[in-house]
């Protein structure tokens, strides 16, 4: 009993004594609370006054901002202003220096075009240069592309393409010589002859001739083409006294292969004529020819446009060419008025020129197919390794028949021969008309032999 009081003694004496820990706990917290509550009071105060330092320091930020805004606005509407001014101002100079630049250009080419008097001659009433071309540009600037090798002279041919090459593609023969040109240079619009320069026609090269012939009895140009020559440089001492100052030189060709050939002993010179007939037209161009062995001159020759040639200019921007009705003869006694003996006089003339050109009976296709089937390499030529093109003059008289076949240009081999034969076999062609009458017609093909 006495054990079970002190018992309930002891515990009432903790639980007194939990009471008193836990009371002065509860006023440790509160103690704290209230230390906390003042603290977080005034750290609110503090955060308060510092959030409203925060606002206005953002306020004053924006504000400069703003400004600052404004102020690179204006700065970039200041600068832009600038930049069109500069601009304008640099655009005026650039525009003044391409203009500089332009007429300095200008001047240059004008230089460059001018020919010196002493490479010019007077023959009648046309002043011709006294030296083949040797430009590698076109009248505005534009290069002439230089074709070196066989493959690149051939394409050019091959996709009517301008091109030139020295012969041999050696530079001293340019020097002598000038350049070999495709026709394809010739007749390109930027203009290959120098300003105030033109490439002839086979009309003026013919006015050329008859000044240089003269009253002379010959009636193959050969007077002519004594005074043509230049003294030096041919095959064949020429040694004319009778020179014009023309000063033709033979500086060969280059085949539409790209083989060079007849350097000394031809001179081949483009003229700006294409064939007439509108079927060989694409394809074939005109061309004066002068040998070394004898003198007459051959004019409106017609050889492929691939091949190279020199080319000599006639001062002046050309001529207009006339009505072919009225060239060489007045074709206007051909009418029902005329008495026959007159008729037949005129229409027993050769025209190298007429309205409608001669034709094979198959046309163009027809005379491949021809050549094809009847022409045969010589086994000489297949030996000796020749190839080339043979050049034929023929003419197809008024019934269509094939006439005085020489050989313009050969290259041997029995190659000349067998281009005759083939020509001499053909059937007949239908003949050259003028104002609806057959006329006796000068026909010059080439004849192309090439190993494979």
């Amino acid at each position: 009993m006495k054990f079970i009081g002190f018992a309930f003694f002891m515990l009432m004496l903790c639980q007194s004594a939990f009471s008193q820990s836990q009371k002065k706990q509860i006023e440790t917290l509160i103690l704290q609370i209230d230390s906390l509550g003042k603290i977080l009071t005034k750290e609110r105060i503090l955060n308060s006054d510092k959030i409203k330092d925060l606002d206005t320091k953002i306020i004053n930020i924006q504000l400069e901002v703003e400004l600052l805004q404004t102020e690179l606005n204006q700065s970039n509407k200041d600068l832009a202003s600038k930049e069109v001014e500069i601009s304008g101002n640099q655009l005026a100079q650039l525009s003044q220096e391409k203009i500089i630049r332009g007429l300095g250009s200008e001047l240059n080419q004008i230089k460059s075009s001018l020919v010196s008097i002493s490479d010019q001659v007077k023959i009648g009433n046309q002043i011709w240069m006294t030296k083949n071309l040797n430009v590698d540009k076109f009248r505005n600037g534009d290069p002439i592309p230089e074709a070196k090798t066989n493959k690149e002279w051939l394409a050019a041919g091959v996709n009517q393409q301008p091109a030139w090459a020295y012969y041999d593609n050696d530079l001293s023969n340019g020097e002598k010589y000038g350049k070999l040109y495709n026709w394809y240079s010739v007749n390109d619009p930027r203009g290959l002859a120098p300003e105030g320069w033109h490439v002839p026609s086979i009309e003026e090269w013919n006015t050329l001739i008859e000044n240089l012939d003269g009253k002379s009895q010959r009636g193959d140009n050969s007077f002519a083409g004594e005074q043509l020559k230049s003294s030096f440089g041919w095959k064949e001492n020429v040694n004319s006294k009778l020179n014009s100052g023309f000063l033709a030189l033979p500086g060969g060709d280059r085949d539409l292969e790209g083989y060079f050939s007849s350097m000394y002993y031809h001179g081949y010179w483009w003229s700006s004529d294409e064939v007439s007939n509108p079927q060989l037209s694409p394809f074939f161009a005109l061309y004066v020819n002068i040998h070394t062995s004898n003198s007459p001159v051959h004019a409106g020759l017609v050889q492929s446009k691939g091949d190279g040639y020199s080319v000599r200019c006639l001062k002046g921007d050309g001529v207009t060419f006339t009505d072919p009705r009225d060239a060489v003869i007045d074709l206007s006694k051909l009418n029902s008025e005329v008495n026959e003996e007159e008729r037949r006089e005129i229409v027993g003339v050769i025209f190298d020129v007429v309205e409608t050109q001669p034709t094979h009976p198959g046309g163009m296709e027809g005379w491949n197919k021809y050549l094809a089937e009847n022409m045969k390499y010589p086994e000489v030529a297949k030996k000796m390794g020749v190839q080339g093109t043979v050049i034929l003059e023929f003419v197809i008289t008024t019934d269509g028949s094939i006439k005085d076949v020489t050989v313009l240009r050969g290259i041997g081999g029995g190659c000349d021969e067998e281009a005759i034969r083939v020509v001499k076999n053909g059937p007949k062609w239908e003949p050259g008309k003028q104002r609806g009458e057959p006329v006796n017609t000068r026909m010059r093909l080439p004849f192309r032999f090439k190993l494979d």
